[in-house]
């Protein structure tokens, strides 16, 4: 009698042992990683074939395994232990880990995903196989002596109806083939890139990775460049090289939405080798993303912290690009940090892993320092271009000259003279909203979050107050709930009032908000990107979405507003994150 270790596929802390259950002969062999239909009580249950058992004469009742779910193990050994590592380091349980590798969390359902067909024409196949009277089908034979094989939807879409299809498929000459549908990335303008020569101090940095890719060998780099300094150029070769080698590379950026310039810059070297994997996928894209990964018909995805559990079992690179950035963690269960998953993979593939950063966190310059990481520097930008110049305006001493305003003399100076020159400037305030918080002036008392005891944040375009946790809101109170008194007032500052200030300030100004309020609806945020990048917005007010790496030619000028703000959060980074 076989038998086999699964583990059931639901989040239960009593079910986070391995459960054993015997292999009928009848479903032939079941590698390990293969999901299953299993019996659990009275209901049946998803599990996931983790190990066989070597009990010989079991001491209780063991129930068969009822069926099998995918054709071939959508887990992997590798997958599996880089699992139960973040099931242990980060205390959940091992089918909340392992779900992290999934397309989806759905429950008994297969994930072979129904092909579509193909006529495929043979060598003897000919258009005179058809007569003169049927021109259609004679036209449907040189599209596919033109186009080789061919759907039968892509054949649709070409215009050839159905029953012509069926007439040129029953020719003996035309083999029926079923595959997946392919989809394509969904930037759509592929161009040829030019092969840019790496600059001097890029090749002495591509040096060591490249050896590490050529060897298969594990080593984690710390890529220390300055803004402009070509980080990318150098993440395109590693991958080019990867590509080469036949591995995949997974390219992770903060967010995607966000970082549409890096991607647009792959997808114009590499074209379809890139998959982009985000929250905006549909199931079916996801399922195919992940299905040409796994065999290969592309070899870079980009996306995501969840990108780094990229189903395949060949990795040859893995990039975290502005590896400083919190949204690497993932706050929310089951909880990780993609760069200690990263570290993990790395170690399991013996491959290279580039932590690449402007603006390097602590942590990973401590590494560094320690020999932990390799340190590897770009400290000119290209064509040794100078940096920006920096101005720290103290807005205690605007106050003694009667500027009580969030803009300094000199931040307003600069948004006059940009706008004069018909240049672009981005504004960043990290606080959405229109007041942060409203507070009675008689007793002193914020109004709260009924459930997360919190101040209340005021939204000008509902006119009410929000709770930026748990999304609770509600209108503003008339009279004080704990004193009674109207004198109700509103404090502080959010990109809603900022908005306000900046179109009475400059009438002719066209502002942009990018913030999680008007970024709600899906694609909002590219949107908004692509509109200020072309030009139809003359200033660009936001929170740290506006701060991900953007890559605008027109904007001059950037201006914090509150910089020191960021202080005040209370999660210990506060002062490295101001920095």
């Amino acid at each position: 009698m076989r038998l086999g270790e699964i583990i059931i596929n639901r989040p239960a802390k009593q079910l986070n042992k391995p459960l054993t259950y015997e292999i009928p002969d009848s479903l032939g062999e079941v590698p390990i990683g293969t999901r299953v239909a299993v019996p659990l009580g009275a209901s049946k249950e998803e599990g996931i074939l983790v190990g066989y058992s070597d009990i010989e004469n079991p001491s209780f009742v063991i129930k068969p395994i009822l069926s099998v779910l995918d054709p071939t193990p959508w887990f992997s050994s590798e997958m599996l232990s880089t699992a139960r590592k973040l099931s242990e380091y980060y205390l959940c349980t091992f089918a909340e880990a392992l779900s992290l590798f999934t397309v989806d969390k759905s429950k008994l359902k297969s994930y072979d995903r129904p092909k579509i067909e193909w006529l495929v024409p043979k060598d003897s196949f000919h258009v005179e196989l058809f007569g003169v009277r049927k021109q259609k089908q004679r036209l449907l034979a040189e599209y596919l002596l033109e186009h080789g094989a061919t759907s039968v939807s892509a054949l649709r879409l070409a215009g050839f109806s159905l029953p012509v299809i069926k007439q040129v498929k029953e020719c003996s000459h035309i083999d029926i083939d079923w595959r997946y549908e392919m989809t394509k990335t969904r930037y759509e303008e592929v161009v040829d890139s030019i092969d840019i020569p790496l600059t001097e101090s890029q090749q002495a940095v591509y040096e060591p990775i490249q050896e590490c890719i050529a060897n298969q060998k594990s080593k984690a780099f710390l890529l220390h460049g300055v803004t402009g300094s070509g980080k990318t150029q150098v993440y395109l070769k590693a991958a080019q090289e990867t590509i080469q080698q036949d591995k995949i590379a997974i390219i992770l950026v903060p967010e995607i939405a966000l970082t549409t310039q890096i991607v647009r810059r792959f997808v114009e070297k590499f074209g379809q080798e890139v998959v982009v994997f985000h929250s905006q996928l549909t199931k079916a894209e996801r399922y195919n993303n992940w299905e040409r990964l796994r065999r290969k018909d592309s070899h870079i995805i980009i996306g995501a912290r969840s990108a780094v559990f990229a189903p395949t079992e060949d990795i040859g690179l893995i990039v975290v690009d502005e590896e400083h950035d919190p949204s690497y963690k993932q706050q929310d269960m089951t909880r990780y940090d993609a760069r200690m998953v990263a570290r993990w993979r790395s170690a399991s593939h013996q491959c290279p892993l580039i932590f690449g950063s402007a603006t390097p966190s602590v942590q990973a310059y401590y590494l560094a320092s320690q020999g932990i990481y390799e340190l590897l520097s770009l400290e000119h930008r290209i064509f040794h271009q100078p940096m920006p110049k920096v101005t720290v305006v103290d807005m205690k001493e605007e106050m003694f000259y009667g500027n009580y305003s969030v803009f300094s003399m000199a931040l307003d100076t600069l948004i006059q003279e940009t706008l004069q020159k018909r240049e672009q400037i981005i504004l960043l305030l990290n606080r959405r909203g229109h007041s942060t918080f409203v507070m009675c002036r008689d007793c002193g008392k914020p109004i709260h979050c009924p459930h997360c005891d919190i101040s209340m944040v005021y939204h000008q375009a509902g006119k009410d107050l929000r709770c930026h946790y748990c999304d609770h809101h509600e209108k503003v109170p008339q009279i004080c709930p704990h004193c009674g008194s109207h004198k109700i007032k509103f404090f502080g500052t959010g990109t809603q009032k900022v908005e306000e200030e900046l179109a009475k300030r400059f009438p002719q100004a066209r502002i942009a908000r990018l913030d999680q309020d008007t970024t709600s609806k899906k694609g909002e945020s590219q949107r908004i990107l692509e509109a200020f990048g072309a030009g139809q917005y003359d200033i660009l007010l936001g929170t740290q979405m506006v701060a991900k790496g953007h890559d605008f030619s027109n904007v001059t000028a950037v201006g914090i507003i509150t910089a020191d703000s960021v202080l005040h959060i209370p999660v210990y980074t506060a002062s490295e994150r101001t920095f």
